[in-house]
């Protein structure tokens, strides 16, 4: 199936018609059977549709538009349902909302699991991640990981 624009003239108007079509070959000759007339519909949708038809994307992959910001989550909800689920949470008390360093102290041990770094390169990674919104902490600074450990 194509896409085929068909221009007619009647004097001096010029009427334009879109028409979704079907070929095929009838004793050797070519033939156009017509499948939907979509001239009605806005322009963007039949070029839209001409595309879907030609097997082109409609949108090219970051053509319209920019990712600005993704935080990884797979890896960090997996470790936080598994430490929930083996005890560690509850080994912390990282329920207790009024206390942070229990809270900051699974998402150290989470993000370590994840990726092996220094205590200043975890200041980097952990914002990169879901865990301060889902722990509910703030890392400012190098400080808060050496107050947690003490």
């Amino acid at each position: 199936m194509h896409l085929s624009h068909i221009v007619s003239r009647r004097g001096e108007k010029e009427y334009h018609s879109w028409l979704v079509r079907r070929s095929y070959r009838q004793d050797g000759k070519v033939k156009h059977e017509t499948i939907a007339n979509v001239s009605k519909l806005p322009k963007d949708a039949i070029e839209a549709l001409g595309l879907a038809l030609a097997d082109k994307p409609i949108i090219e992959a970051g053509a319209d538009f920019e990712i600005l910001e993704s935080k990884r989550l797979g890896a960090v909800a997996l470790l936080h349902a598994l430490a929930k689920s083996e005890g560690i949470v509850r080994a912390l008390d990282v329920d207790t909302r009024d206390r942070v360093h229990p809270r900051l102290a699974l998402a150290m041990i989470i993000a370590q699991a994840i990726k092996r770094s220094s205590k200043l390169a975890m200041t980097r990674y952990l914002p990169t991640t879901t865990l301060p919104e889902d722990l509910a902490i703030t890392v400012t600074g190098v400080d808060d990981y050496y107050e947690t450990l003490d």
